[in-house]
């Protein structure tokens, strides 16, 4: 199973650990807050702007959209995977308090 997280995260392995794992929690928040921006933003400390950038990254980086019900399933899979196995880079996935976040 690591390896299909592996493949789904691949783009983000050439991102410093601090902005793979920013990426990661801010994906599992939004998650967290059935999709909601707002929600998430206010979880996290951040201005729904920034949130809404760093999901177009992890978009950008895993060639997978988040309005597609398919991609959305296979990135939601994959980061309860890499959430399992603590294969995270280095960086805690959990979204925190978003401290020293942009």
């Amino acid at each position: 199973m690591p390896r299909i997280a592996r493949g789904v995260f691949a783009g983000l392995e050439d991102l410093p650990p601090t902005d793979r794992s920013t990426l990661l929690a801010t994906f599992g928040a939004w998650l967290d807050n059935a999709g909601s921006t707002e929600a998430t933003a206010k979880q996290l400390y951040v201005h729904p702007n920034t949130v809404r950038y760093r999901l177009r990254r992890l978009e950008e980086r895993t060639g997978r959209t988040l309005s597609d019900p398919r991609r959305l399933a296979e990135l939601s899979l994959a980061y309860e995977i890499e959430l399992g196995s603590g294969a995270n880079g280095g960086g805690e996935v959990r979204a925190g308090s978003g401290e020293g976040w942009g």
